[in-house]
This record gives structure tokens, sequence and C-alpha cells, in this order.
């Protein structure tokens, strides 16, 4: 019997959940606990410099906020000038990170400047691959819960693949996550993202099974997607709930194309609070997505949302091209069962 990754590392993450809770008779003992054996840097420098990275390393993290102060010795440059970077790197396979709870265990740090490139409050660099995070709330701190917020602050980026996040908070205004490989797989589960302009970004292929998409206030309309070049689906939403400041109802967008190709499907999604009529917006007018659609989205009250007037002529003059705004049955079963 052939085993997809995408299941494989499920039955891990559900193994490990397991392990953790009370009663059961073989727990798994964690290699490290913070803060009792170390910092969280320290934990992810035990993780990189284990001798056999096939196993799995498991860091175990105590309720508390803890602040992430960067990469020691690391730079970025903003406007000719280095400074210390804010991010925090994991760069070792087969690594769980496993919080106490959601709402308190929150990692965090407090970028001085913007960039998509240079605030990753985490960054699972390539090597990270098949990483596990539960329980716990990362936390991007540049001028977040400002109403007037315009800048790009990443709470998680990565450039990774087979990443399981179960049970994640993700805080930040403009590209909360952003899935930095175009052949990249992972997979959200169980999770709240929170965010104002394209805040869940990037290429690769991401599944998002029962999330919470929070709709931050801001004093413009919001865009909840920007995905970018997918490995084969591109962002998948299935059963997931959208929710947030009543000031965006009926003015954000659930997504606008980065790069041609762009594949973004929201299937079964209830939303309490609608989108604009035309569901989807634009990011640059001669960008063709792939697809940009929906299946079965509902209201608060469990009624079918109006989905008649959703964008399905995308470009410009030089070329124009319709997509169907709308799944199938058939495609939206495939989308939501079918091997990622």
């Amino acid at each position: 019997m052939t085993i997809s990754l995408n299941t494989l590392l499920i039955l891990i993450s559900l193994l490990l959940s397991k392990g953790f809770q009370q009663g059961n008779d073989n727990p798994v003992k964690p290699a490290f606990i913070v803060p009792d054996n170390g910092t969280v840097a320290d934990a992810f420098n035990a993780a990189q410099a284990r001798q056999d990275t096939t196993a799995r390393f498991v860091i175990f993290i105590r309720n508390g906020s803890y602040q992430l102060s960067g990469d020691k010795g690391k730079t970025i440059r903003v406007e000719g000038v280095d400074y210390p970077s804010p991010i925090t790197t994991l760069s070792a396979p087969n690594v769980s990170i496993i919080g106490e709870s959601m709402d308190s265990t929150i990692l965090w740090n407090n970028p001085e400047h913007e960039g998509i490139d240079i605030t990753a409050t985490l960054l699972l660099n390539p090597r990270a691959i098949n990483t596990i995070i539960e329980n716990l709330t990362l936390r991007n701190a540049y001028e977040y819960n400002e109403r007037n917020f315009a800048g790009r602050a990443v709470a998680l980026q990565d450039q990774s693949t087979g990443t399981i996040c179960k049970r994640v908070k993700l805080l930040s205004h403009q590209d909360t996550y952003y899935s930095n490989n175009n052949a990249g797989d992972f997979l959200f589960e169980d999770c709240e993202l929170h965010g104002t302009v394209d805040f869940i970004c990037g290429g690769g292929d991401v599944l998002f099974r029962h999330c919470c998409i929070v709709l931050e206030d801001r004093n413009k309309a919001d865009c909840i997607t920007a995905p970018g070049v997918p490995r084969k689906n591109g962002y998948v939403f299935v059963d997931c709930t959208i929710d947030g400041s009543p000031s965006q109802d009926g003015r954000y967008s659930l997504g606008r194309a980065w790069k041609d190709g762009s594949r973004c499907q929201y299937i079964r999604t209830r939303m309490n609070i609608i989108p604009r009529k035309e569901g989807w917006t634009v990011m640059r007018d001669y960008i063709h997505p792939g697809r940009m659609a929906e299946y079965g989205s509902t209201d608060h009250q469990g009624n079918n949302v109006d989905m008649s007037a959703r964008r399905s002529v995308w470009g410009n003059d030089s070329l124009r091209v319709n997509i169907t705004p709308l799944l199938s049955p058939q495609e939206a079963e495939q989308l939501a069962t079918g091997h990622f």
C-alpha cells in the first residue's frame, strides 16, 4: 500500500499529539524543553547539532511569551545599512515544535523594518523538511494592531516542504504566512491565521483544513490570499471559516493572483463576514491565474452565499481569459479528499 507524504505526516503528527495527552502510557519524551533546558534558540541549535537527523527531534515549549532575538551574527540590509536580523531560523529536518497551548505559548519578534524577506518571526529554511508545529502562536509585532498599518511583516516563512501546522495561530498584518517554495507541500489543520493584505501568500501547494481565517480591522479593504506558482493545486481551503472585523464585511477579497498560473480554491467555507460581490481582485491586470474559484460558500447562518457576480474575466486588452469561478461538486471533492 502506498501512503502519500501528506498522510504519513498527519499520522506522525497525531501520534506526537497523543503522546502529550495526560494519562498516555507511552508518552513521547521531548529532547528539549523550553525554558527548562534553555531558550528557543538553544533548542534549535540542539536540533541542528544532532548527529542523526532522520530521527524526530521533539521540542516542547511551556506556556509563556518568548521574544525571539533573531539568528546570532546574522544581519539584514535596509537602504544600504546592515542591521541585526530579527529572523529566527530552523535549518534541520524532522523537528517537532510543540507548545503547551495555542493561545498561551507565544513566540514573537518585533522587527524595526518592514519587508517580506527580512521580518519573519520563524523561518524554515530548505533543510527544515518535515517540520511539525503544534499548539502555539507565532506573532510578528511590527506595528501590530495599528489600524493604519502599511508594511509586510511575516510570522512564518517556509522555504522547506512537508510542513504540518496543527492548532497554530499566526498573527500579523500583511504577508503573515509566506509559503516560499513553489515545489513545497504544506498542511494547516485547526489553525487560526490573522491579517489584512495578502496575508496568506506564496507558492507551492497548501491545504488549509478546518482553519479560521481572521480579517483584522483596517481603514482599507483587506485581501486574504496572494498565491504564487503552484506545485499542483495551489491554495485549497476546506471546511474553513472566515471571520474578523465588521469593518471588512462586504469589502474584502478572497484573493488576488501574484503570479501567472496562481490557484486558490475555497470549499465549503463559512463566511461570517461576506466578501465583495466580485469575490476576487487583481494585483496587476496582466497576470492570468490558473484558477480562482469556490464551492459551497455559506454565510454565518448557513445560507448559500450569492456567487453570481464572481469575477470570471482576467487580464487586460493584450490578453483576456475566462476562468470559471465556481467549482463543480466533482472538482471540490477531488481537491478536498485527493492526495495533495
